[in-house]
Parts: structure tokens; C-alpha cells; sequence
């Protein structure tokens, strides 16, 4: 069994409902525009938990029904990646 990794997949979530990311960056105006696409594009390794709530919090508004941090969340396996176990 490999290395695992969370990846965001904020662009799916929007994508699959019809939604832009610039429509959520329009619902965020305390958030830099920059900030949502890096990680709507994946660009990010990190991301403070603030700003995941500020994002869900915009998704809420945006689609109007409740949004769960684990729908925006996927466990990948970190491709050629050994454990060394």
C-alpha cells in the first residue's frame, strides 16, 4: 500500500453543479481572487482552516444547501510512492 495525499477538488465540486469559480470568487470579497483559483487549479499545498470555512461558507451561499468540508476532499495515492515500512 503507497503514500496517500488529499487533494482539493473545489473546481469538481463547482464544475458539477453548473458554478464558476469567479462566481464564487464574486461571494467571497474578503478572499484575494488569486487565492480561490490556486485552489480551485490545485496550485496549493497547504491552506489555513480559515479559509477552507470561508470558502465553504461562500459555496453554501452559492448553491444554497448545506456543504460539507469532505466534499470537496479526495484521497489519492501518491503514484511510485513506497511506505519504506
Amino acid at each position: 500500500m503507497g503514500r496517500k495525499r488529499i487533494r482539493l477538488r473545489l473546481r469538481e465540486y463547482l464544475k458539477e453543479r453548473g458554478l464558476s469559480v469567479y462566481k464564487l470568487v464574486k461571494l467571497l470579497p474578503e478572499m484575494h481572487p488569486s487565492t480561490v483559483y490556486a485552489i480551485a487549479a490545485g496550485r496549493i499545498e497547504s491552506v489555513r482552516l480559515s479559509t477552507l470555512a470561508q470558502v465553504l461558507e461562500g459555496l453554501e451561499r452559492l448553491t444554497g444547501e448545506p456543504v460539507d468540508l469532505c466534499a470537496l476532499l479526495r484521497v489519492e495515492e501518491v503514484e511510485g510512492a513506497e511506505t519504506g515500512r
